[in-house]
């Protein structure tokens, strides 16, 4: 995306800082929710279409 992403990435340090564990998980899901639109825009969604993403507990595997 065309913002600076050091803002993000500085929301998870400075929760990290504060011993914030609320705010830390807060501010790497926001980081990862839009890396994951980034990604999704140069390449596509990111599950690939058929399946749900979910994984087969009897071998591991993605369905």
């Amino acid at each position: 995306h065309s913002e600076d992403p050091v803002p993000s990435h500085r929301a998870v340090l400075d929760a990290v800082r504060a011993r914030d564990p609320d705010g830390a998980e807060h501010a790497m899901r926001a980081l990862l929710d839009q890396a994951t639109r980034d990604l999704d825009k140069l390449s596509g969604p990111s599950t690939p279409e058929g399946t749900d993403g979910s994984i087969d507990e009897k071998d591991g595997q993605a369905q």
